[in-house]
């Protein structure tokens, strides 16, 4: 993780992964003594064991935690208490996503959006509630699998920047930086 995200106590959340699958764990941090542990599975979708990667809280307490296995995407929401409330699996994403900045999580005004990079390069967008409000390629305009480091919406629309590869044919070290404001707002189901 960048940061560790905490629940309003100041108790620190933290995933990871494990034999057991997608692992989260919440610890005192004036203690150290560890409060709950979880594993996650995909739903739908057996036999899959990955490493959560991002984990973010909201001013509600809850935890959202965002992994991969290397070939599909795990989505959850759980209860400061540790209670799964809701789980998703997002398709297999094209050219995997270990890469630069991996998947790329953000959470703003109860909407959590994620940003899969590689070959299908994927926005999606949900509500507190797990439903999925988007799901729409991720275009640039003459930029090819682009990477997100960053996004924050404003007056309706995201902003994002990151880095994309400058060929069709992706590959080469030759990377190129951008900027770019999608208007969400009025294409709610394209970029």
């Amino acid at each position: 993780h960048t940061t560790v995200p905490t629940d309003v106590f100041g108790n620190a959340i933290a995933g990871g992964r494990s034999t057991g699958g997608y692992r989260v764990v919440k610890l005192n941090t004036l203690t150290g003594d560890t409060m709950w542990t979880l594993y996650l599975a995909h739903p739908g979708v057996s036999g899959l064991f990955g490493a959560i990667q991002h984990v973010l809280t909201d001013a509600a307490g809850s935890i959202y935690a965002v992994g991969t296995n290397n070939t599909h995407v795990l989505v959850a929401k759980l209860s400061t208490d540790g209670e799964v409330l809701w789980t998703d699996t997002l398709p297999p994403s094209n050219g995997g996503l270990y890469s630069r900045n991996a998947e790329y999580v953000h959470l703003q005004e109860d909407i959590l959006t994620i940003a899969l990079p590689g070959f299908n390069s994927r926005l999606y967008q949900y509500d507190a509630d797990g439903a999925r409000l988007m799901e729409t390629p991720l275009v640039l305009p003459g930029l090819y699998y682009p990477e997100i480091s960053a996004m924050q919406y404003f007056d309706g629309d995201l902003y994002i920047t990151g880095s994309s590869s400058a060929n069709a044919g992706g590959g080469g070290s030759q990377r190129l930086g951008f900027t770019a404001r999608l208007g969400l707002e009025s294409v709610p189901t394209g970029v």
